[in-house]
């Protein structure tokens, strides 16, 4: 168990939630990460974290959903164009238990 220097508990990194990120395309096309393990959330420690599309040679425009929308949130980031090519996932779980979910790109 990790604890900051006020002495403070991180066992959200033991007990997170583990979000799985899937791409309906197979062209090659990268993430800057595939597997995330995500803090639950903690009323006062906002926690998000920002997934990017890597290597896309198309430049193509993206639509992210989460699967069980009760464990995490995801919000597109949008470009000039109205163009997703990131997103922002939000951890909603507050329970102290590991739980998945599948975000989907397309």
């Amino acid at each position: 168990m990790c604890k900051t220097q006020k002495g403070r508990d991180w066992g959200v990194f033991e007990s997170g939630l583990l979000v799985l990120v899937l791409f309906s395309t197979t062209f090659a096309v990268r993430l800057n990460r595939p597997r995330i393990l995500l803090p639950f959330n903690t009323p006062g420690l906002p926690s998000n974290y920002t997934l990017h599309v890597l290597e896309d040679e198309n430049n193509d425009c993206y639509e992210w959903k989460s699967t069980n929308q009760h464990f995490v949130a995801v919000e597109p980031i949008l470009d000039l164009h109205d163009c997703s090519r990131s997103a922002l996932l939000y951890s909603l779980s507050s329970a102290p238990e590991r739980r998945h979910d599948v975000i989907l790109a397309k």
